[in-house]
């Protein structure tokens, strides 16, 4: 039986890192790490980032997407990343226009979004992570662009 424990949640701007950092920090309590370490604090055993990577990305940028990547790196020893086609990209106003929501404005902006799997591979990795497995989705599947599909990364 396990014990019953209080949920908690909270709100932070993902793509801010000080605020990502300073709520991650209060989650895991890193001031008192079991190993008394200053270099191993504690981490999330595993982080899952689904359907929200295009919407940081379309929100607050290139900028936006390489902070949120590399704050959730900072705190996990495991990411699986849901990566989305750049086909999903192309019908994000339609999407919002059916909702009567209003447009994004500078999509067309952003370096990464069509190959945002080869960009975010690249960040992953430079955090040091290493690509452990690449699952495809059968819905995003196309022959001329990035199938998407979730990508599993393993630290270092």
């Amino acid at each position: 039986s396990y014990p019953i424990t209080k949920a908690t949640f909270g709100v932070c701007n993902l793509a801010n890192e000080r605020s990502h950092q300073s709520r991650c920090e209060k989650f895991l309590g890193t001031s008192d790490n079991p190993s008394g370490s200053p270099h191993s604090p504690k981490l999330f055993d595993l982080t899952t980032v689904f359907s929200v990577l295009m919407w940081i990305h379309i929100n607050e940028g290139d900028d936006g997407l390489r902070n949120f990547l590399h704050c959730a790196c900072s705190q996990t020893r495991m990411i699986l990343i849901e990566i989305q086609p750049s086909k999903c990209y192309r019908k994000v106003n339609t999407r919002l226009r059916k909702m009567d929501r209003p447009e994004v404005d500078g999509i067309s902006k952003l370096q990464y979004r069509h190959s945002n799997d080869e960009a975010i591979d690249e960040i992953v990795t430079a955090c040091g992570f290493r690509r452990i497995d690449s699952l495809q989705s059968s819905t995003h599947k196309s022959t001329d662009e990035s199938s998407g599909g979730d990508t599993q990364y393993g630290l270092r």
